[in-house]
């Protein structure tokens, strides 16, 4: 029996603050992963880019072992491409979801999170992702979502976070939502953090911390 368990992960903070540097470091662990890569910046070595989900899946069919593959949508219709990404991963997890012996588990990383699966506006033929947030252990996908903005992503994702990581913050929706996760005194300490500072937050739990930089 495959024990079924995925984590869902939330990196937020302004431009400039330290979080896609935090994203890529995550990316070096992962031996099976695919990233929603709206702006084409994970176009380095180690991986490889594709920009239709048929290229992806042919990809995925080449290397289903170990991959690590950047899928870059169309701008313009990134919320639809998000869903049916999502739609795609969870039919290629079937066998996980099967309990297959062998089946392995995989990791979406969603770049622009709150661009691509915003607050508001989806209408109920564009959540697959949101299948993702509340019920992607069970499929074998775990999830990394990067946003500037906190209050902006859809709550799907916010209120599903096994783990979270929030650098500097200049927003004041935003520190409003956190505040009322971790408390002032947390809050305080965040509006003084330099580039690459962040707190975690893991079951409830808060802990100080800094990108390791080369």
């Amino acid at each position: 029996m495959i024990i079924k368990n995925a984590e869902r992960v939330g990196i937020f903070g302004k431009s400039g603050s330290g979080k896609s540097t935090r994203a890529k470091q995550m990316l070096h662990s992962e031996q099976r992963l695919v990233i929603f890569d709206t702006m084409g910046e994970y176009g380095e070595e180690g991986v490889y880019q594709v920009h239709s989900l048929a290229q992806l899946k042919q990809y995925l069919a080449e290397n289903w072992r170990q991959f690590k593959v950047a899928y870059v949508p169309p701008y313009a219709t990134r919320v639809e491409a998000l869903h049916k990404l999502s739609v795609m991963l969870r039919g290629l997890q079937q066998p996980y979801i099967n309990n297959v012996p062998g089946a392995q588990k995989m990791t979406l990383m969603v770049e622009e999170l709150n661009g691509c699966f915003p607050v508001s506006g989806l209408t109920a033929n564009l959540m697959g992702f949101a299948d993702l947030c509340g019920r992607g252990r069970h499929f074998g996908i775990g999830l990394i979502g990067i946003s500037q903005r906190f209050a902006a992503v859809h709550n799907d994702f916010r209120a599903n976070m096994s783990e979270s990581y929030f650098f500097g913050q200049d927003n004041s929706a935003d520190i409003r939502t956190i505040q009322g996760m971790v408390g002032q005194e947390v809050i305080d300490k965040m509006m003084s953090f330099q580039p690459h500072e962040f707190f975690k937050r893991r079951a409830g739990n808060v802990e100080y911390g800094k990108n390791e930089l080369w």
